[in-house]
């Protein structure tokens, strides 16, 4: 479930780096997407089958040694969350596990009845997370029953945002302990309100999704030396996103440029999407 995000972006791409390979290269390519395709079915009916009893997806499993570890995280729990949203619009066994895990995630995860809309695990709030669970509830078959949730989180996730710093790393404070996470986070929280000002046609998410966009590419375009993998893909797919809805083609140097640095590092043709800690939810 972790690599689903890179998949379809590569899948986005891949005609794009096909211009001018040779037929051969072609059909290895095709063959290889196609293989992508039937391990994300394999995933997603994973997912269905191994949901537990309270609601819950197990927090890392490995297919090598079949051993589920105990634990739980919140953007991977998330992650997975967005996955069984999608799935469950068209597809009922999804939706009843979709309605079991996100009933989990109001249960435990929304403690704080005064912030309902707001997301907490382990007591903190963080941007990333209810970034994620925005991104959940707007594609959800329930979404409609959460419209106010949704809206109140929405702006929530604007109201953090400040020139000259951009988004911080919480979304219970304004203050920001890590610069790496601020920017991991903010890319996220860039996509969400992308897809929020598309969805619902708000104006205010779109501008301050753009003001963010500007702030990222900044930071990109300043940064000396490699990037971090781990920052690449939130903000790529903020990128594609932003060109979706406007077609301004302004950051489109900025996306295939993050993109070309990541695909880079793909050095194993069986293993896409691996260049990070096998449990980190920055596995893509």
């Amino acid at each position: 479930m972790q690599f689903k995000t890179f998949f379809l972006l590569i899948r986005i791409f891949l005609p794009l780096v096909s211009v001018g390979c040779s037929v051969n290269q072609t059909q290895i390519d095709y063959a290889f997407s196609n293989q992508l395709r039937q391990s994300s079915v394999k995933a997603d009916l994973w997912m269905l089958q191994s949901q537990k009893p309270s609601g819950w997806l197990p927090y890392f499993y490995d297919p090598a040694s079949n051993v589920k570890e105990r634990g739980n995280n919140d953007l991977i729990q998330l992650a997975a969350a967005r996955r069984l949203s999608q799935l469950a619009v068209t597809r009922s066994p999804f939706k009843s596990a979709h309605e079991r895990q996100l009933a989990t995630i109001f249960r435990y995860w929304h403690r704080d009845k005064a912030v309902t809309e707001m997301l907490t695990f382990n007591r903190r709030s963080s941007l990333g997370a209810n970034a994620q669970w925005l991104r959940v509830l707007m594609v959800s078959p329930f979404a409609s029953t959460y419209e106010p949730v949704i809206a109140a989180l929405a702006s929530r996730i604007r109201a953090q945002f400040q020139l000259p710093e951009g988004f911080p790393e919480r979304l219970d404070s304004k203050t920001t302990n890590s610069d790496f996470l601020q920017q991991y986070y903010a890319g996220l929280a860039t996509l969400a309100l992308l897809e929020h000002g598309d969805l619902y046609q708000d104006s205010i998410s779109l501008e301050i999704a753009n003001k963010s966009l500007v702030l990222l590419n900044q930071k990109t375009e300043a940064s000396k030396g490699p990037i971090h993998p781990a920052l690449i893909p939130w903000h790529v797919l903020a990128l594609s996103k932003y060109y979706r809805v406007s077609e301004d083609p302004t950051f489109l140097p900025t996306l295939f440029r993050l993109t070309n640095n990541l695909t880079e590092l793909q050095s194993d043709r069986d293993f896409p999407g691996r260049f990070y800690s096998s449990k980190s939810s920055t596995v893509w």
